[in-house]
């Protein structure tokens, strides 16, 4: 793998075009497992074996700050929202939408939505712990 790289837990013939798009823009694409735990110790592997800097996808201050960029924006746009319904995944996206929100506006409702079919946050809370995400069908 490159200097840009991207992880992906799929092998899906459907990717095959985005993934020769990402080689041809310079990226290495490597396929580890399918779940989340393969791709993160995977990505470990090649930490320690190349020197790289690990990037979590989801669950760092870097991270949950970029995602709350999307949060600015939409208060930009709707400062007197009063409601704002957010995907949650691996709760990146929905901590810095939320965090720029209340920045803004702290009476405007933030709300994690989730698929029924993949409920983790609605497991980890039930667990009052996070825990590790199940297989989950794919469209």
């Amino acid at each position: 793998m490159g200097a840009g790289q991207a992880m992906t837990g799929s092998a899906d013939p459907r990717l095959a075009r985005m993934i020769l798009e990402a080689e041809r823009l310079g990226a290495g694409i490597g396929l580890a497992g399918t779940t989340t735990q393969h791709r993160w110790e995977r990505a470990l592997e090649l930490v320690e074996r190349e020197g790289l800097t690990m990037v979590p996808p989801y669950d760092h201050p870097w991270i949950i700050a970029g995602q709350g960029t999307a949060g600015r924006e939409i208060m930009q746009d709707l400062p007197k929202a009063q409601m704002i319904l957010v995907p949650v995944g691996g709760g990146g996206l929905s901590a810095g939408v939320a965090t720029a929100v209340k920045l803004v506006n702290p009476h405007t409702r933030v709300i994690g939505v989730e698929p029924s079919g993949a409920p983790n946050i609605t497991r980890a809370r039930g667990a009052r712990a996070p825990g590790p995400a199940e297989a989950t069908p794919r469209i």
